[in-house]
């Protein structure tokens, strides 16, 4: 059987300065987690940069998840980074400026004990973080990190398959490697998730030469490029043909799944030992989703980038509250604010939410995002582009519909269990709310019935792919 290693170094370096993972990294755990389950722990690795000699170190895959416990998908990625990075996002770097054992570390270390004991949530949540987060690390002994990690070099074997899932386009080392891998005799799969650099530059901070030519380069040590849906892989093939490069394409469409599935259950640590469901959902939410949650609203789950065209949303929802005489669901953003969008978050923070009407839930939990869904009216994903439309299918799962763009993946995403509209017209926004209004019920029995796609259909398909 062909051994698969999973190359996670830009998870490390992205959960050395992020709380959470977005959606790329969960894209990429999700289906890790699942081919461990299908191979067999002997036969899936990962591979990652030492971050010092620039050498590539592998470990088993399952030894990592063994480790994790089965924790939330976000809380596994952290488990990733320990000594592969100088900074962690976890509460330890409420003490990063204090020399380690010095007098200032110590004093420090107990006064935020002290905060804890006294159930000072205010002092966490200002800083991040929560008096859970913080008990969690002051308890927890197994490194990050499980030790046994050796070089790749010593474990690669001709025919092995190296599955780059993530984003490594800022990585040229990696590049080099690849290239040394293939001329092994190694196979390299890369996924691409979106040419948003390319077709859409002026919604994006990166240079869109870096991505071009990650891409000219990919394509030279590729054994296959695979697309995260038919319009990725459309938009792929059109630009690769213009610049005359020649690669295989193949096309994975990902999955229409739940934020916290089977194999992701909280840990027997975190878990309150009662049996009524909704106590289990609402133990260690944060005090903004218990906010945003108090009354019926619609979900944008996201990163909240320009591209995510956050101020149509708004400008169409003001109106709906107008036709609707305030009886309409507010409009709750979950994600982490992001690039190019300075103008949405001035006019949020001044106009207090647009009266109300509009909340930012500011990087959600997994426990916590799971629990938006699952009380959210509808899901709203007007983005101008998407390589797949995660939060899309993430509804579904929820049995929630939703309004979203029928631009670029998004259709494949949504099937018929959604109402569609035009992003760039505040009139189709609002004709697709108001159709909303009187499908939802149908769209909803539609989805209770549907088969949706899932991880393991994910990572099955990955297999059969790459075998």
């Amino acid at each position: 059987m062909r051994r698969f290693f999973f190359e996670i170094s830009d998870i490390i370096k992205f959960l050395s300065r992020e709380k959470q993972v977005t959606g790329i990294q969960r894209v990429t755990l999700n289906i890790i987690r699942h081919t461990v389950n299908d191979l067999g722990e002997n036969n899936v690795f990962l591979l990652f940069s030492d971050g010092k000699h620039k050498n590539r170190k592998a470990l088993s895959a399952a030894q990592v998840m063994k480790t994790a416990n089965q924790l939330a998908t976000s809380i596994l990625g952290r488990h990733l980074v320990h000594e592969n990075s100088k900074h962690s996002s976890s509460p330890s770097i409420l003490l990063q400026r204090y020399q380690p054992h010095s007098a200032k570390y110590l004093f420090h270390k107990l006064r935020i004990d002290l905060e804890a004991a006294r159930g000072n949530s205010l002092f966490f949540e200002k800083r991040g973080y929560s008096i859970t987060d913080w008990k969690e690390h002051r308890q927890r002994n197994l490194p990050l990190v499980p030790s046994g990690a050796i070089e790749a070099d010593k474990l690669l074997r001709k025919d092995d398959a190296i599955c780059v899932l993530g984003a490594p386009w800022r990585d040229p080392i990696l590049d080099r490697d690849l290239l040394s891998y293939k001329n092994q005799g190694i196979k390299i799969h890369v996924m691409v998730h979106d040419l948003i650099p390319i077709l859409f530059p002026g919604l994006v901070i990166e240079n869109p030469i870096v991505y071009h030519n990650w891409l000219v380069a990919a394509s030279g040590y590729c054994t296959q490029l695979i697309a995260n849906s038919k319009s990725t892989a459309n938009d792929l093939r059109h630009y690769l043909d213009k610049i005359e490069v020649s690669a295989d394409i193949s096309t994975l469409q990902l999955a229409q799944g739940e934020v916290l599935d089977e194999a992701s259950t909280f840990s027997s640590d975190n878990k309150p030992n009662v049996s009524i469901p909704n106590l289990r959902t609402t133990f260690n939410l944060h005090r903004d989703v218990r906010e945003a949650a108090k009354y019926p609203y619609a979900l944008c789950v996201g990163t909240l980038e320009a591209r995510k065209n956050c101020w149509s949303a708004v400008q169409a929802w003001l109106e709906l509250i107008k036709q609707h005489n305030s009886d309409f669901p507010r409009l709750v953003f979950a994600g982490k604010r992001g690039w190019l969008n300075a103008d949405f978050f001035r006019a949020y923070d001044a106009s207090g939410g647009w009266g109300g009407w509009v909340t930012i839930v500011e990087q959600p939990s997994d426990q916590e995002l799971e629990f938006l869904y699952s009380n959210c009216t509808f899901t709203v994903n007007l983005s101008v582009y998407e390589g797949w439309g995660l939060p899309i299918g993430e509804g579904l799962k929820y049995g929630k519909t939703g309004i979203v763009s029928n631009t670029s993946s998004m259709p494949e995403v949504g099937g018929e269990f959604v109402e569609y509209c035009d992003p760039h017209r505040l009139s189709s926004i609002i004709s697709a709310c108001n159709r909303l209004l009187q499908t939802r019920p149908v769209l909803e029995e539609k989805i209770s019935l549907a088969k949706l796609r899932t991880w393991q259909d994910v990572s099955k398909d990955l297999i059969a792919m790459i075998n």
